[in-house]
């Protein structure tokens, strides 16, 4: 449950920043209909519409994976946008041409809604890049290590490997917090791993060979099998993207 409320919070957030394109566009579409229009209280309400998205921005620093830069690009074209619209209503009260500033906007909401279309495209491929990155390498390091042990399994090699998994645990459990598409099984798989390897250095420690080599054995078997896992897993979270959780639902 823990993991899924993980999970479904990254999801809020890859879909607020989806629909933030999709408001900024319905927004620009409005504009453009009132343009040529003396409706100030519907320039009002843009503007306040405006200001308020433009405030709201701040929050979206704290999204792991976010572009600040983008992020930054897109709260000036807000700005701009803003003032456009104070421009237009300030003009509609005072009974000047309105009609210029009003067209401005509408452009400008435009540019923003494209800026935040990137912005949520960018998001999604960091997330999906962080994921797919680290379980790659945990499967081509999980075969290293495989071969490794096949060709000297020493005791030094033994407490190496030992720490290498370890490692792959604790990461591979953070992972299924970010992609529901990465089991939290495989964090399951390298503790069986790890425990494994420790029983081989034990029993080697008492000079027990048949019962360290079998520990070994199933120790490597570990290592093939969460190599083929993490990669299968790599491939399933690079065609979900994000959290996963989009795709998955639909599957639900």
């Amino acid at each position: 449950l823990k993991r899924f409320s993980r999970l479904l919070e990254r999801y809020r957030q890859e879909k607020e920043l989806r629909e933030l394109s999709q408001k900024l566009m319905e927004l620009s579409n409005f504009q453009r209909e009132i343009t040529g229009k003396p409706d100030s209280a519907s320039q009002k309400e843009i503007s306040s519409q405006i200001d308020s998205i433009a405030k709201g921005l701040e929050r979206y620093r704290e999204f792991e994976g976010i572009d600040e830069k983008k992020l930054d690009e897109l709260k000036e074209k807000l700005i701009s946008a803003l003032q456009s619209s104070n421009s237009a209503l300030d003009k509609m009260r005072k009974g000047g041409n309105f009609r210029k500033d009003q067209g401005k906007t509408s452009l400008r909401l435009s540019d923003a809604s494209k800026t935040a279309e990137e912005l949520y495209n960018s998001l999604m491929e960091n997330r999906t890049r962080e994921v797919v990155s680290s379980l790659n390498e945990i499967s081509d390091a999980s075969a290293f290590i495989n071969q490794r042990l096949a060709e000297n399994p020493n005791e030094r090699n033994i407490e190496s490997s030992k720490m290498a998994v370890k490692d792959f645990e604790e990461k591979l459990r953070e992972l299924s917090n970010k992609n529901v598409f990465v089991s939290p099984n495989l964090s399951k798989t390298a503790r069986e791993i790890y425990q494994n390897l420790n029983r081989a250095q034990e029993e080697l420690a008492r000079g027990n060979g048949e019962k360290a080599q079998e520990a070994l054995n199933e120790a490597r078997e570990g290592l093939v099998k969460l190599s083929l896992m993490t990669s299968s897993s790599a491939q399933a979270c690079q065609n979900s993207g994000g959290s996963g959780m989009e795709g998955y639902l639909r599957q639900l």
